[in-house]
């Protein structure tokens, strides 16, 4: 059955899910790694603690970090311990899937208060130029 079925090569990136309180999840590139390229990328590490999101979930802990690719102007990565890590890390992969403008990106108005509405929050730092 599985012999004369050819598979076809699986070039998207794949998310990972903790399921933890706080939630921990992570997509695209390593931190390390872009850390080892610094001419290629920008890391975005925020405390996520005063976000309204964690506020609202009385949880005290929370972290992102966002990985740009500085010559796309895209998304590279993200790795996130907050609530709802596992509903964000989807949107972060989609905007990696799609190549998507990170001005685009944090130019989005999003429902609020939802857990995706902090993501123009979480790049309000990236200065790409």
């Amino acid at each position: 059955m599985l012999e004369e079925k050819q598979q076809d090569d699986f070039k998207h990136v794949q998310p990972s899910v903790c399921y933890t309180i706080p939630g921990i999840a992570s997509v695209g590139i390593h931190s390390e790694d872009a850390a080892n390229n610094p001419d290629d990328y920008t890391i975005l590490d925020q405390d996520l603690s005063s976000f309204f999101t964690n506020k609202t979930t009385r949880l005290q802990e929370g972290n992102s970090k966002t990985i740009l690719d500085k010559h796309k102007q895209t998304i590279a990565g993200a790795h996130l311990f907050s609530p709802y890590a596992e509903h964000l890390i989807n949107l972060f992969t989609l905007a990696i899937e799609l190549n998507a403008d990170i001005q685009v990106l944090k130019s989005l108005l999003l429902s609020y208060p939802t857990a995706e509405s902090d993501i123009p929050s979480m790049l309000k730092e990236s200065n790409l130029s």
